[in-house]
């Protein structure tokens, strides 16, 4: 292959490759607006934002032709999205576990650890102690 064909090989390649992220943009708006209506503005607010911000940056990727920037935010805030909603889930339950029982200080205790991992956006403690609390509930031990 002479060296138009090369060149003509490696353009074919780029441009196979420069495919604007509108599967990535619009799985991440979907997963936005999941988490908004399980109720992470109010208890995963920390991870929400982080979802928000990075499809703010995909879209500006994604408008100045920066396709691979765009499809990683994009991916960046779907994660972020998913994760909120996990989050604002397990507070929710946990919450109406915790209101199904009499007032208990040391489960209250564990719950508000829920409440601070989530706002901290800490998926794995928020989902710990909020899972912690509905077994203490469920099974009866408070």
């Amino acid at each position: 292959m002479g060296p138009i064909g090369a060149a003509v090989a490696v353009l074919l390649v780029l441009s196979g490759c420069a495919h604007a992220p509108s599967q990535e943009m619009s799985d991440a708006r979907r997963a936005i607006r999941a988490a908004v209506e399980a109720g992470a503005r109010e208890d995963a607010s920390w991870t929400l934002a982080r979802a928000e911000e990075a499809m703010v940056v995909a879209g500006a990727a994604l408008e100045r032709g920066d396709y691979d920037f765009a499809s990683r935010h994009a991916g960046s805030a779907a994660r972020n999205a998913h994760s909120s909603r996990r989050i604002a889930l397990a507070i929710q339950s946990a919450r109406t576990a915790i209101n199904t029982v009499a007032p208990d200080e040391e489960l209250q205790g564990v719950y508000e650890r829920a409440l601070d991992a989530a706002a901290k956006g800490n998926e794995a403690d928020a989902l710990a102690f909020a899972n912690a609390v509905r077994v203490a509930v469920k099974s009866g031990t408070r």
